[in-house]
Formats: C-alpha cells, sequence, structure tokens
C-alpha cells in the first residue's frame, strides 16, 4: 500500500500529503510517517497504456478526486475526515487507514459516482455535499467497511507470500530456513510454531527432527536422536 500494497494508486497522487489535524502540531505529516511504513501505496501514479489498446472514457469521479486532492483546503476537510473515522471506527493507524481511504476512493466511490447520471452535471462544491452525505449514510458506512475489508484481504495475502519467500532460503539444510537479515537458523514446529536453532547445530536431518535444548541434539518425535 512491503514492496508496497497493491492498491490502484492512480488516482489520489498526493494523498499521501495530506496533514491531520492530530499529526500536524507535531510536525509531522502523513507522508513523512507513510514513508516508514512497506506498504503504502505510492503517490506517482501509474504508467499509461502500452500498444494499440484504446483510451478509456473520461471519468467525471476520477476528475473530481483528482481536483479535490489537489486543493489542500478541500483535502483536509473531505478527506482527513474520512481517516479520522476509519481510525476511530476500525482502530486503524493512521497510515492504515489512508491505506483503506485510497482503496475507497479507488474501487468503491469512484465506481459509485460514476453510475449516478447527474454527477457528470453537478459542480465541484455539489459533487462536495454529494460525497459528505454520502459518507454519513448507512451505505457510505457500507463502502467504508469494504474497503477496509479489501485492504485487511490484501495485506494478510502479501504477509502470507513474504512468509513464504522467507522460508526459501535454506542454504543448511532442506529442512530448515534462514532469515539472511538476521542471520538465524529457524525451523517450523507444528506445536512450538517457529523455533530458532543456534548457529553450532549440525544441519537439521528431516522434517520431523526437533532440537533438544538439553542433550544439544537433533531427535525424532519419539525422542530417539536422529543426527549427530
Amino acid at each position: 500500500m512491503l514492496s508496497r500494497t497493491h492498491v490502484n494508486s492512480n488516482i489520489l497522487y498526493n494523498i499521501n500529503n495530506i496533514y491531520s489535524p492530530k499529526d500536524s502540531h507535531k510536525g509531522l505529516s502523513c507522508e513523512n510517517i507513510v514513508q516508514k511504513q512497506p506498504n503504502i501505496p505510492s503517490e506517482n501514479p501509474a504508467g499509461t497504456p502500452h500498444g494499440d489498446e484504446a483510451p478509456k472514457a473520461s471519468s467525471s469521479a476520477k476528475e473530481f478526486f483528482h481536483k479535490l486532492n489537489a486543493t489542500p483546503e478541500e483535502k483536509q476537510a473531505v478527506l482527513v475526515p474520512i481517516i479520522d473515522r476509519i481510525v476511530a471506527g476500525y482502530r486503524y493507524t493512521r497510515p492504515r487507514a489512508l491505506d483503506a481511504l485510497v482503496v475507497l476512493v479507488n474501487e468503491f466511490l469512484i465506481p459509485h459516482f460514476d453510475a449516478q447520471s447527474n454527477f457528470a452535471k453537478t459542480p465541484h462544491n455539489g459533487r462536495i455535499i454529494w460525497l459528505q452525505n454520502l459518507i454519513k449514510t448507512r451505505h457510505g458506512e457500507n463502502l467504508i467497511q469494504q474497503a477496509t475489508q479489501k485492504l485487511g484481504e490484501t495485506l494478510l495475502k502479501e504477509l502470507e507470500e513474504q512468509r513464504k519467500k522467507l522460508r526459501e532460503f535454506r542454504p543448511v539444510s532442506p529442512f530448515e530456513w534462514k532469515d539472511a537479515d538476521k542471520d538465524i537458523r529457524y525451523y517450523d514446529d507444528p506445536i512450538d510454531g517457529k523455533v530458532e536453532i543456534p548457529a553450532d547445530a549440525p544441519p537439521r536431518p528431516s522434517d520431523e527432527a526437533i532440537w533438544n535444548v538439553l542433550s544439544q541434539k537433533w531427535v525424532d518425535t519419539d525422542g530417539q536422536h536422529s543426527g549427530s
């Protein structure tokens, strides 16, 4: 949104620059906080389509959110309260709530407004009021809930992918893995979970072997020594 969270980032160019009243007195912006988080979507728009693909029709909702996000006063008045609401309602950190806002706008609010035939004819200020009123409704709360749920699913998927990737590094034994950054060996136990292996321990001899801290040897599940 550490790679970055794979949410659509081609709408809210400057969303990372939002200042919250709760953060500004500390001299911090969401941008400063977000840059410490690996899963925050980029503020740069995605590239344009290549090849002979036909250009997509313009979206009144996209144009609205572009303009809204490019105006600091409107961003502060309209978008920051949504972040505050997500923080309070879902106990999210502000960077995580910012991620949820990006998902909410790109994947739920823009399609919602594009489906409204009168939206394109409504002036900008009228669109702001429309958005603010929508967020106050039960349907608006449902859209926020869907956005937070989708973000959670994305983060869980990325976490699992990172977990699998981390366990692919097995320089000592095919039955154990190593955290290259920490230079620590581990194996996964069905009961104890992730178990650290002493640096001077011999390679884990099998997928069932357990490290006995008393004998300082590998043993099978029945307690028999399975290695040197």
